[in-house]
């Protein structure tokens, strides 16, 4: 009969290169074949291949540092191993299924009791691969606890009664060791924030509050302890009672000028009033009239509160304004007053500045067909100068340049120079029917003049109410001749 069966071959190379056999099973064969080839070589790699603790205290046990293995064609566990008093590693080993690629170490450094140096190896290996070896070492120390306090002596000056002052101590740490230090003040008016760590080589800060609780000298002492070392800091102060009525002024009595204000227009003076004192008071003013005016209502002033009070100058005219004397009082006290002078002056709005001398002084009129027409001043007036002298020749000798002014007559002819009603600085006599006038000059500011045999009046026609006359113009000539 037939008889079926599997035969299992093994190839079992022990040298690269090819390899040939031949099965015999009864009276068959069967050719065998195989290529060897050379294994790669397991490789273990450190980084860094020394690690040093430097220096350390006496009987510390959390002196950590950390390497680095990298495992490469590993087939076996890694072993970690650690020679050496009071030197260990962590772990101790790797599995296989995860030898192969990067790990962390940790190697830790339990200090003795004994100062010293010390050092060790750490040795890692795995089958088939060269070991390697990281050398470790320290130095154990005796612990050293040392600090400095600066400054070692504070005083706070004079502090009002439940009113707060503040300083600042810094304490360093000239030891080998952190340490968080412990604080007590024999004096409860003298307070410190909560103590935090101050590691070593460096500095810390700290605030003392002082707090005095009635009016006298307070003196205390602040201790700082840490390891077998104390340092103190003297403390005083001085509290104050506060008195019933101290009032200040951020403006010092005296005069106040607004200056030259433009009419319709305003400036504003400010000053602050604090209430130092421990009862309230209640600001007022006195005597203040139009046109300086506030909007502050009396009310009552706390102690420590301050308040800004601000009075407003709107001149309405041409004019100077004041003497006007106030006085700022205080309904419940009379030892605390402040006197103040207003001052102030209300000008013409000059308006924005024209370009030129000739661009400012134009004026306008009319012909006898209603017309309204142009014309320069500067024709006969090349520069404010030459300006006033002009107003003072008709002002005072009432002759009129031949062509500072152009109407028509009541025959509807031009005319020129017409010294019946004289001119005053270009004033148009425009005739706008037979007999009927009007006397109007305008400049670049819209300021104009109309005719008035008694005094000849000035007046802004951007302001109907408010006027000057030709004698101010001529008497004050920086402040009303045309501008350039």
């Amino acid at each position: 009969g037939t008889t079926n069966g599997t035969i299992t071959v093994v190839y079992k190379p022990t040298a690269a290169g090819t390899h040939t056999a031949t099965l015999h099973v009864g009276n068959k064969t069967v050719a065998l074949s195989g290529q060897a080839v050379t294994p790669p070589t397991p490789t273990i790699a450190v980084n860094p291949t020394t690690l040093n603790f430097g220096t350390v205290a006496v009987n510390s046990s959390n002196n950590t540092k950390t390497f680095t293995v990298n495992g490469t064609n590993l087939t076996s566990d890694i072993t970690l191993t650690a020679t050496g008093d009071y030197f260990s590693v962590s772990p101790t080993t790797i599995e296989s299924a995860d030898a192969n690629g990067t790990h962390t170490i940790t190697v830790t450094f339990n200090a003795p009791a004994t100062a010293g140096t010390y050092s060790g190896t750490i040795t890692i290996a795995s089958e088939g691969a060269e070991a390697k070896t990281v050398d470790v070492s320290g130095v154990v120390e005796a612990v050293n606890y040392s600090g400095t306090v600066t400054p070692t002596s504070i005083s706070f000056g004079t502090v009002q009664v439940g009113q707060n002052a503040t300083a600042t101590i810094k304490i360093s740490n000239t030891g080998n060791q952190t340490f968080t230090p412990s604080f007590s003040i024999d004096n409860p008016v003298f307070s410190i924030e909560n103590a935090s760590p101050v590691y070593a080589s460096l500095s810390q800060q700290f605030n003392i509050t002082y707090r005095p609780t009635e009016a006298t000298t307070d003196n205390g002492t602040l201790t700082i302890t840490f390891g077998d070392q104390t340092l103190t800091v003297a403390l005083t102060g001085k509290g104050r009672e506060l008195p019933a009525y101290d009032i200040t002024s951020s403006a010092a009595s005296g005069v106040h000028n607004y200056g030259d204000v433009f009419v319709n227009e305003h400036a504003t003076w400010s000053f602050t009033l604090s209430n130092n004192g421990k009862n309230s008071v209640t600001p007022t003013i006195v005597g203040l009239a139009a046109p300086f005016t506030t909007t502050y209502t009396p009310a009552a002033l706390a102690s420590g509160d301050k308040v800004t009070i601000t009075i407003d100058f709107a001149p309405t005219a041409l004019q100077a304004y004041g003497p006007q004397s106030i006085v700022v009082k205080f309904n419940e006290t009379e030892d605390f007053q402040f006197d103040y002078t207003l001052r102030g002056k209300g000008v013409k709005n000059t308006g924005t500045k024209p370009a030129s001398f000739y661009e400012g002084i134009e004026y306008t009129w009319t012909d006898k067909d209603g017309n309204e027409k142009t014309s320069n001043l500067g024709e006969v007036a090349t520069d404010p100068d030459q300006m006033i002298a002009l107003l003072k020749e008709v002002y005072t000798n009432k002759n009129v340049p031949g062509n500072l002014h152009r109407g028509y007559n009541a025959n509807g002819t031009e005319t020129t120079g017409d010294v019946a009603y004289p001119a005053i600085g270009g004033i148009e006599r425009n005739y706008v029917a037979a007999g009927t006038y009007t006397h109007d000059f305008y400049d670049a500011y819209g300021w104009g003049m109309t005719h008035d045999e008694d005094n000849y009046p000035m007046t802004q026609q951007s302001a109907p109410s408010t006027t000057y006359t030709i004698t101010d113009y001529i008497m004050n000539p920086n402040e009303y001749k045309p501008n350039q």
